[in-house]
Parts: C-alpha cells; sequence; structure tokens
C-alpha cells in the first residue's frame, strides 16, 4: 500500500455472496494489515440524510436512498465478511482484529456524530491531505477496543488472500476436449 508507506494488500470491489440481511453484498475495498483487516466503505459525489434516510447522489446525478448510512453499510459488511471466513479459515479468524472505515473523497461530513467514532470515517480534506494517516489511524483505533489479537503473519495473509482474491488456471480435460471435437466433427458432417 502507498509505495510501501503501509504494509499490506488492498482488495478492491469484493463480493460477499452471503450476508445477515442483503441477498449479497460488497466490499469497496478491503486492507489486510499487518495487525487488521480494515473494510473501507467509499461513498462519493454528494450525500444528505434527513430523519435517518440517506440520500447518496453519483456524479451523473442518478441517487438512491437508504435507511442504512455507510457505516452500518462498512460495519455489516465487515461481520459478514468475517462470518465467511470463519467458515472457510475457521476458529483461528476470530484472533484476528477487524475494523472499518468510511471515505467520502468528495466531501466532508459533520466531524462530531453521535453514531460514528471520527477514527472510522474520513471525509475530502483527511483523504486529499493524508489517507494513509486516517488508515493508521483507524486501525489504531480498532486495535486498541480488541485486545489479544495476533499479528497477520505472512502464512495467514497468503491464506486470506488465496480465499478472498483465489488465483487459479484450469484447462478443460482431455476428455471435453475429445467430446467437443467429436460433436464439432459431427456437426460439420452434417452440414456438408
Amino acid at each position: 500500500l502507498a509505495a510501501g508507506r503501509l504494509p499490506g494488500t488492498a482488495l478492491h470491489s469484493l463480493n460477499l455472496p452471503t450476508h445477515r440481511y442483503k441477498l449479497t453484498a460488497e466490499l469497496d475495498f478491503l486492507l489486510i494489515l499487518d495487525d487488521l483487516i480494515l473494510v473501507v466503505e467509499v461513498k462519493g459525489a454528494q450525500i444528505s440524510c434527513t430523519d435517518g434516510v440517506w440520500t447518496y447522489w453519483d456524479r451523473t446525478g442518478h441517487h438512491r436512498q437508504s435507511r442504512e448510512g455507510p457505516f452500518k453499510q462498512a460495519e455489516s459488511g465487515m461481520y459478514a465478511l468475517r462470518d465467511r471466513l470463519r467458515k472457510r479459515i475457521g476458529a483461528e479468524i476470530d484472533s484476528v482484529a477487524f475494523g472499518y472505515l468510511v471515505v467520502t473523497p468528495d466531501i466532508d461530513l459533520p466531524r462530531s456524530s453521535f453514531t460514528w467514532d471520527d477514527a472510522n470515517y474520513c471525509g475530502r480534506g483527511p483523504f486529499t491531505r493524508d489517507f494513509i494517516r486516517a488508515v493508521t489511524d483507524s486501525a489504531r483505533h480498532w486495535n486498541s477496543r480488541q485486545h489479544g489479537m495476533r499479528p497477520i503473519n505472512r502464512e495467514l495473509h497468503q491464506r486470506l488472500l488465496q480465499e478472498l482474491r483465489p488465483s487459479f488456471d484450469y484447462s478443460p480435460l482431455l476428455e471435453a476436449r475429445a467430446d467437443a471435437l467429436d460433436a464439432a466433427m459431427v456437426r460439420l458432417t452434417d452440414e456438408q
């Protein structure tokens, strides 16, 4: 991350096929740091909240509304990720710290809110000045709330990456290719 200033791996647009109350969920970014897995929710363009209803506009002027604000969205995504990793990796994931950070790169939300901590939010100002510091502050905040968690060593880091964004290269079996060739020959013979 950031030319070695913050050790870890960043994954973009991670799909979660299971969620407690949504059909699916998507994490905008996921940071696997040395001591924390951090979910990053990004909300660009204009945002408003009136009577608990959040409205999000994109850069083309389209908007959507939701009672689930970006902080709740990030939190529920974090728990869905942790639950899925627990099923795939096992109880070992329970000793890893998790957290979330909401980023609004185009605007600054009010800094003081009853419903979120400053360490869980990075607005336009901090984003343009020093995003690495915002991530570091958020990681420090989450680690201070989860005592006794273990660092993410190289082996676990690799296992996480293989689960979250696997690399693979499969080819059809020779038998499948032979069947396809036979079918093509029959089709071509019939056409002839």
